[in-house]
């Protein structure tokens, strides 16, 4: 029987892959998963540092999801949701707004987080279209990430990713992320006014009743750098927002940032104001299967009540799919019944202890990052004096992601940025061995460089 990775390499077309033979790197046969690990074909074991993209919130094959999921089979498996319901898809739909409150009465389910961010575009657009206004322009953050279909990309904001697909897409205005790190006015890290803001106040008087929502990564931006910033820049900017033109949506992809990741379960927990809709995924299905949600507050959805247009022209063939609604509301059950966000609260504060203890005293570690039980390190020169060059960040990227396997993690950098975002079971112990194998896979990387 030939070899899984040379058939792999003869069939799959992978994402986010360098296609250049010289430039691939090692695949890895996954056979099997079980909690905080993955094993490989030669039974070699490796923690999920990366948490499947982000996705694993209670490990790989959780024994209370794999049962829901089990006994799901054996009832429905799918029924088209144009004209049908069930109680599975009710039930999350239900426990997601009565955990979300604030205002939030209707769910719209997709298949994930590029789609619900998509529906939310739609939604935001022809909110306003039902209002007999016309705002066609949407602000995000230098640096977004929201997806890969055309509508999310527009948001996007990573030359890597997007720049290739700018004639496809439509406007939108992009404002300075506050990344501390590299402050784009040019402030001193944590000595700051938010000076960033300023160019959203000129955007926001220059096109005044033209804009229909700006789109946020609250608390963290995943695809750019795991870029954390403080609650305190998003209170400045609704308050920016809501004073120069109060009738803006305010629109939150909470795909990375939902169900626990930052201590709370939603990102806006930690705020003193709730977003108009938020999109939602990932975690949403309790990890192991893939849906979406897009969220909005009653004064929105009256609009399609009673407005010009009730049709929200949006739908995929497996929407609200019972078995990953069922996936969902044992996810629930688990944060429920297992007090999962105060655990995650606690455990956070070990988490940031140890990633400072661990990472500090290196001098190729520029930046350290956390926020819940997310971590981030931004790896420069090994001098610490100044930044990797292009050919430089590419080797260091390959060698971090090979030799992490030597030392029992499995790591993909976002770049020079090496990113922790583990299940939220993880035990103190295994924050511990993730640090250290983490720590030994840089130092011998930049031994060798």
């Amino acid at each position: 029987m030939e070899n899984i990775i040379e058939l792999d390499r003869r069939y799959i077309w992978h994402p986010f892959t360098n296609l250049k033979k010289q430039d691939q790197l090692p695949l890895k046969n996954i056979v099997r998963g079980e909690g905080f690990y993955v094993y490989d074909e030669d039974g070699n074991k490796y923690m999920d540092a990366i948490g499947s993209w982000w996705s694993s919130i209670h490990g790989h094959r959780h024994p209370r999801i794999v049962k829901a999921i089990k006994e799901q089979l054996d009832i429905l498996d799918h029924i088209h949701f144009a004209g049908n319901t069930h109680k599975w898809a009710v039930e999350l739909a239900k426990r997601i707004l009565e955990i979300l409150g604030n205002g939030f009465t209707k769910a719209f389910y997709s298949d994930d987080g590029s789609t619900a961010v998509e529906v939310a575009l739609k939604i935001a657009y022809q909110y306003f279209l039902n209002k007999e206004e016309e705002r066609n322009l949407f602000i995000s953050l230098s640096g977004a990430y929201h997806g890969d279909t055309i509508g999310s990309i527009a948001l996007g904001n990573i030359d890597e990713y997007h720049k290739i697909f700018k004639p496809f897409i439509f406007k939108t205005i992009h404002i300075p992320a506050p990344y501390c790190y590299r402050c784009p006015v040019g402030k001193k890290k944590g000595n700051c006014n938010f000076e960033c803001l300023d160019n959203l106040i000129k955007v926001l008087k220059e096109n005044k009743g033209k804009i229909a929502g700006i789109f946020i990564e609250p608390l963290f931006q995943g695809a750019s750098g795991f870029i954390v910033y403080p609650k305190e820049y998003l209170e400045q900017l609704y308050n920016i927002v809501k004073d120069i033109d109060k009738d803006i949506l305010i629109i939150f992809d909470e795909v990375a940032t939902g169900f626990g990741r930052t201590g709370e379960m939603f990102a806006f927990k930690h705020l003193s104001f709730s977003p108009d809709i938020i999109a939602l995924a990932k975690g949403l299905g309790g990890g192991p299967l893939t849906i979406g949600m897009t969220c909005v507050k009653d004064f929105i959805y009256q609009t399609f009540e009673n407005g010009k247009y009730p049709y929200l022209y949006h739908g995929h063939t497996y929407t609200a799919n019972p078995i990953v609604a069922r996936s969902g509301i044992e996810s629930l059950n688990i944060f429920e019944e297992e007090n999962l966000i105060d655990k995650v609260k606690e455990k956070s504060k070990y988490f940031r202890k140890k990633i400072f203890e661990y990472f500090s005293d290196l001098k190729f570690v520029g930046d350290i990052r956390q926020i819940g039980l997310i971590g981030a390190l931004e790896l420069i020169y090994k001098d610490g004096k100044r930044d990797l060059t292009p050919e430089e960040n590419w080797i260091v990227y390959r060698e971090v992601y090979k030799t992490g396997f030597k030392y029992g993690v499995m790591l993909r950098p976002l770049w020079n940025v090496v990113y922790f975002i583990p299940y939220l079971h993880i035990t103190y112990a295994e924050i511990d061995k993730l640090f250290e194998a983490t720590r030994k896979t840089l130092i011998e990387v930049y031994s060798n460089f």
